[in-house]
């Protein structure tokens, strides 16, 4: 049996997520792209697409929670609702810092 394949406009738009979402999602393998021949393109299997679309291959968990993609960093990080940037609390340095000292703070390494 033959598989059809999406282009990445396609996956896109029936996951109702950006390309670069879906991008993520092939990194992270909750999706599996192949080469289009004769093409910088990639494909992706409909069937594939709609399994995730549908929340089959995920997580119980993750079918109660929307497809985001989840990024590690050093700079910021949503917990709880809350943002921090560098581990400080977003509001909290609106309240309290300036504009530099906030630039300070996120241009500084590590």
């Amino acid at each position: 049996m033959q598989s059809t394949y999406l282009t990445a406009r396609e996956t896109a738009e029936r996951l109702g997520i950006k390309r670069d979402t879906l991008y993520a999602y092939v990194s992270r393998g909750l999706l599996h792209s192949v080469a289009v021949p004769g093409s910088r393109e990639r494909g992706y299997r409909a069937e594939d697409v709609e399994r995730l679309r549908s929340g089959r291959g995920l997580s119980r968990a993750a079918r109660n929670e929307p497809l985001v993609a989840v990024i590690d960093s050093s700079i910021c990080l949503i917990e709880g609702g809350r943002l921090y940037y560098r581990g400080h609390d977003a509001i909290r340095l609106a309240e309290t810092a300036t504009l530099e000292e906030i630039a300070d703070l996120l241009w500084a390494k590590g």
